[in-house]
């Protein structure tokens, strides 16, 4: 609601003052925002993996909206350029639309923590505009906390006091963990998991329950995805994707393409009969520097040509924090009695290709999304085993 509010007054965005009133008009842009938010998570995804050697976790969400807030305090050509990598259109009354809908996916809780920060640091002595600080802090895109230049000179690791001063750093850290809708049945200590090609690389905790579940085959993958609610009445849906014979989760992750994700649920179907699923658990911890990443997808200007409002930062920086474990919000279900379950190769109202199970034995991809808008809150990739 805060947006709407703003809608309806003068916004003054990088020294222009905007009129929003009734000539805007406003309509459904959930499915524009989603796929605009796909296209940018996809393409940073990819990045991030060729630097992490696949094993990673990022949240491209809250990069979207720290730089959508950049964008805002920008002029000329970094704004346009920033805006144009994130798909965000032009008029004001859509940008409000889409920041809107972005802000209000995230609501930490008991069931489900997602304790996040996401802030422009800003050398103490440097003078930045209060009416931006406050627009894009109201809006929820980006805080601005001043900090002594030694403390960014540390953050960056710039031992050199002759060097020129550091304007600003972007910061950025998620902490998550979740509890499923339904617990998994048992954990087992110390399975095998295995690389791409079969050879044990490790060992994992796998936690274990058989259950009617949402599965999918994805024919240009040669790959399964398995859907598991998380939350409270499943406000969040992990989605887990694991490749079918002996292919890289590399190969997969340089082929793919931000529409898959629609194609992936379009593909999902609940399996008549309850299914072996087993994943490990894991707890993950990625520290990213981003600033190469993005200027590989073409936001350049930013880091020393911006005019406006905000400060030129010198890196973008993000923590991501994971903790998977097994536990839910309701008990693992029971056996069920239904003839089906009981009868051998019974048909599971699924892709041949994908089997009786879901093993996470070996790499894959995860993500977790929101369940109404399906916008992907954060995602990664798991291929280094615990133990």
């Amino acid at each position: 609601m805060r947006l709407l509010v703003l809608a309806s007054c003068l916004i003054t965005v990088a020294g222009v003052t905007l009129v929003v009133g009734e000539t805007c008009r406003r309509g459904d842009v959930t499915t524009k925002f989603r796929r605009s938010l796909y296209d940018f998570a996809c393409k940073l995804y990819k990045q991030v993996a060729s630097q992490t050697d696949d094993h990673f976790a990022v949240s491209q969400y809250s990069i979207w909206l720290a730089l959508a807030g950049m964008a805002e305090g920008a002029s000329g050509d970094v704004r346009a350029e920033i805006l144009a990598t994130l798909k965000i259109p032009d008029p004001i009354c859509l940008r409000l639309e889409y920041y809107e809908l972005a802000t209000e996916l995230e609501s930490s809780a008991e069931d489900v923590r997602l304790e996040r920060t996401r802030s422009l640091l800003v050398d103490e002595d440097l003078k930045v505009n209060e009416t931006w600080m406050r627009d894009v802090r109201e809006v929820g895109l980006l805080d601005t906390v001043f900090t002594p230049q030694d403390k960014l000179r540390e953050l960056l690791q710039v031992n050199d006091s002759s060097s020129h001063s550091i304007q600003a750093v972007l910061s950025d850290s998620l902490d998550y963990s979740g509890l499923w809708t339904s617990s998994f049945t048992s954990i087992t200590p110390n399975v095998s998991f295995y690389d791409d090609y079969g050879n044990k690389i490790g060992t994992v905790d796998m936690m274990t329950t058989k259950r009617r579940v949402k599965l999918a085959y994805i024919p240009i993958l040669n790959a399964k995805v398995l859907e598991l609610p998380v939350g409270n009445n499943g406000r969040y849906r992990m989605l887990l994707l694991t490749n079918l014979g002996k292919k890289s989760i590399k190969d997969t992750i340089d082929v793919f393409q931000s529409t898959l994700i629609v194609d992936i649920f379009d593909r999902l179907l609940q399996s008549i009969i309850p299914l072996e699923i087993s994943i490990p658990v894991f707890s993950m911890t990625s520290d990213l520097r981003l600033r190469s990443a993005l200027e590989n997808l073409e936001i350049r200007k930013m880091w020393k040509e911006n005019k406006g409002w905000s400060p030129n930062p010198v890196d973008f920086f993000q923590r991501v924090s994971l903790d998977i474990k097994s536990e839910g919000l309701s008990p693992a279900p029971g056996a069920s009695s239904s003839i089906l379950t009981s009868v051998e190769g019974a048909a599971t109202g699924l892709a041949t290709a994908v089997g009786r199970e879901f093993t996470a034995n070996r790499p894959f991809m995860f993500a977790l999304l929101d369940a109404t808008t399906r916008t992907c809150l954060f995602s990664g990739a798991f291929s280094k085993p615990t133990h």
